[in-house]
């Protein structure tokens, strides 16, 4: 019996792409967890820790124990905001753009398996669903 809840297909679906993309980025010498936070400074450099756990989907605890990690590398670098020194941003270094150039390259073959076989316009609808999924989830836990 083959299953096709949403719920399941999504699962199988993420666990697939997940060990794809950590095959892809074990050269790199990254933690799971890592490319996340590369890639998503890379697209928004500069921001602080509790959001970088929003956007990764990752507890604080985790991201902190993560940026540790790519801070001891020289990957990211942590700024204190003006007029709050306990607040931090955080931002790429220039092995940390290096590296997450590398990642968001690893992240476009990892969406090229997955879109194989569609057309442009079953990319954007697949694109649009997915979307409209996240809202909802986000929704339920409101």
């Amino acid at each position: 019996m083959q299953l096709s809840n949403p719920h399941f297909l999504l699962m199988t679906a993420f666990h697939g792409s997940n060990r794809l993309m950590q095959k892809l980025t074990a050269p790199l010498g990254l933690f799971p967890g890592q490319p996340k936070i590369l890639e998503t400074l890379w697209a928004e450099d500069g921001l602080t820790p509790k959001a970088l756990s929003v956007r990764c989907v990752l507890d604080q605890s985790s991201v902190t124990s993560l940026l540790r990690k790519l801070e001891d590398k020289g990957c990211v670098r942590r700024e204190a905001l003006p007029g709050d020194r306990r607040s931090v941003r955080i931002f790429l270094t220039d092995e940390g753009r290096r590296l997450a150039a590398a990642v968001t390259a690893c992240g476009a073959q990892v969406d090229a398996v997955l879109t194989g076989g569609l057309g442009d316009g079953e990319k954007k609808e697949l694109l649009r669903l997915l979307q409209k999924i996240a809202v909802n989830t986000e929704n339920a836990h409101a």
